[in-house]
Formats: C-alpha cells, structure tokens, sequence
C-alpha cells in the first residue's frame, strides 16, 4: 500500500513525520478488513506461484489465468475469485506493474467463469422472530450469556453488519425517549465515517427488547465507556478486548445448536437479513428498510426482500384449486 511513497524524500517536506502521516492516509484508503482479505488472497498467490516455479511480481497475463482458472475447478464461488483478482492487481499497481485485471485475457476468462459458475450468491439464512426467541431461551443467566443476548437482539433490531456490532463503543449508545440512538461512525458503505444513526425501538416485551438486554449487559458487565461487545475470559469476567467480526458469526452458530437449530447457513449476516425479512414480512417499506441497514443499492436490498416476499401474495397460489 505505501510502496508508491518510499521515493518520495522526506527532504523534500517540512518533515519526515509528514511521510508518515502520508503512509497512514494512504493504508486508510482500503478497510481493514479488504486489506486482510487483499494480504491472504496475495499470500495464496504467491504460494502457488512459489509452488510452479513461476514469478508472481510482476505476474504474466497467462500465470494469472491459469490461476483463476485452478480457482474455479476448487469450486471458489465467483466473488472470491474476482477478489483474488483484484488483490493481485493491487499489489502489482502499488509497485507500478501493469495490473492483471485490465489484460483483456484475464477478463476474457472472468467472464467465461460469471457465465459458467454464475453470480448468484447464497444469502446467509435470516434468523426470524421466532427463531430468536428460540436463541433466547437457549440462554442462561451467565455474563457470556447476557452479551450474546444483547449482541442477537442489537444485531437484529440494527440491521447491522457484524462489523458494525463490534465496533460500537459506549459513547455511540444514547438513551431517547422510546429506545436507543446507536451511532455507527463506519461502515462498509461508508469508508469515509460520515456515520448515521440507527434507532433501536423498546419492546413492551422485555424477553426480546434490545435495550433491555443491551442494559443488562453493560450493567452486568460494569461497562461504562469503551467497547460494548467485549470477551469474556474464563473466569466469567468481561475483558477490556473488543471482540472480533469472527465472534459474532460464532455465537450466532453456537447459540443455534444450543437452541437445537441446525447452524449450517448461518452467520453474523443472518442478523441483518432477519431485520430485512422480518421488516418485509411486517409491510415497512424498503425505504425505511434501507435507512436502518445503511444500505446504498436498492438493487442489492432487493436480494434480500425477493427471498423474504417469496411466499406473500405468491401469483401461484390456489392456480388450479376449483
């Protein structure tokens, strides 16, 4: 990512610390987390290079396409190749070399895998409300339990990603008239942290109210300021660490097989595309919808709500009945 500044000379600013500052503004361009995904998709390249005998920097045209092509036989679904993809050209452009990505081979072969694998992704399976009360009463009354309740019932009155969830800290939690105000100060959509506000309604129901359960927790926890969703060690204690992305997906699928609910299918996303399933099959309009997920693409929205509205006023129904 800063290769491109090491030639420029520190001699040439007031200071070397604006290099450094350069370096870090250039690093902050591209989430942490497609950075990740960029780094392990890079260092499975060059494995695979190093095991061909062949030079991943600056790749040939048909190194990479046989690569992609060895991808699609694993199966990979489309969207990892295309990432794989995408990190390899945005290592050769940080140094300078011509990217893979615009050689017309490579994207010739793109193409014939889209059409050969196709592009449809499999959504994670939303967990509904009477799942959740399912997941809730599979819960006792630990403090690991507490959070996991708190983190369910947020993640699906939030519509939120799973890395949304985690980076809330106690200072983006404002207790209103009727609810809690969650600043989400990033997101996926949202590189540049302009944030917005997500509203999480009270339930009469204190069984499934997030704000129930998201007090309980802090309060339990004694939690006053920094992270919200933090471990819990061993002892039962709540640690100052903020818990990663990947935990979330894990307590989604341990508390399923605790509630005796096959955990193939889902994930941290299920959340979000429960609230989207949920608000459909309740009649809220997609605009409202989006405003809650942070949504920018109607058309990806829709991927959701085309699952969710299936069954409602399905044109075959009764088509033969007499």
């Amino acid at each position: 990512m800063t290769d491109k500044l090491a030639k420029v000379s520190p001699g040439s600013l007031s200071t070397a610390k604006l290099v450094d500052r350069a370096r870090e503004h250039a690093s902050a361009a591209v989430s942490e987390n497609t950075r990740k995904a960029y780094a392990r998709q890079w260092r499975d390249f060059k494995d695979w290079c190093a095991a061909k005998g062949v030079e991943p920097m600056p790749a040939r045209p048909e190194v990479v396409v046989l690569y992609v092509t060895m991808l699609s036989e694993r199966p990979m679904k489309v969207a990892s190749i295309a990432q794989a993809v995408a990190a390899i050209s945005k290592a050769h452009e940080l140094r300078n070399f011509p990217s893979p990505r615009e050689n017309s081979a490579v994207r010739m072969v793109l193409k014939g895998i889209r059409r050969s694998l196709g592009t449809h992704q499999h959504q994670a399976r939303p967990i509904v409300a009477e799942q959740m009360r399912r997941l809730l009463g599979a819960l006792g009354d630990r403090l690991i339990d507490k959070r996991d309740a708190a983190l369910l019932l947020l993640g699906i009155y939030s519509g939120c990603r799973g890395s949304e969830l985690v980076a809330v800290d106690m200072a983006d939690v404002q207790p209103v008239r009727g609810g809690l105000e969650i600043l989400i100060r990033r997101s996926k959509t949202d590189q540049e942290a302009r944030g917005r506000k997500v509203a999480i309604p009270a339930s009469a129901d204190t069984h499934v109210c997030a704000c129930t359960a998201l007090r309980v927790w802090v309060k339990a926890a004694g939690i006053t300021q920094g992270p919200v969703f933090r471990e819990v060690n061993r002892h039962g204690q709540a640690a100052a660490t903020r818990l990663g992305v990947g935990a979330v997906a894990e307590i989604v699928k341990r508390t399923c097989a605790k509630a005796g609910v096959d955990p193939k299918g889902f994930s941290a996303h299920s959340l979000r595309a429960g609230f989207i399933t949920q608000a459909i099959q309740s009649g809220k309009s997609e605009r409202k919808i989006m405003e809650q997920t942070g949504h920018k693409s109607i058309t990806v929205m829709r991927e959701y709500i085309r699952d969710a509205d299936l069954w409602r006023d399905n044109a075959a129904a009764g088509l033969l009945d007499e």
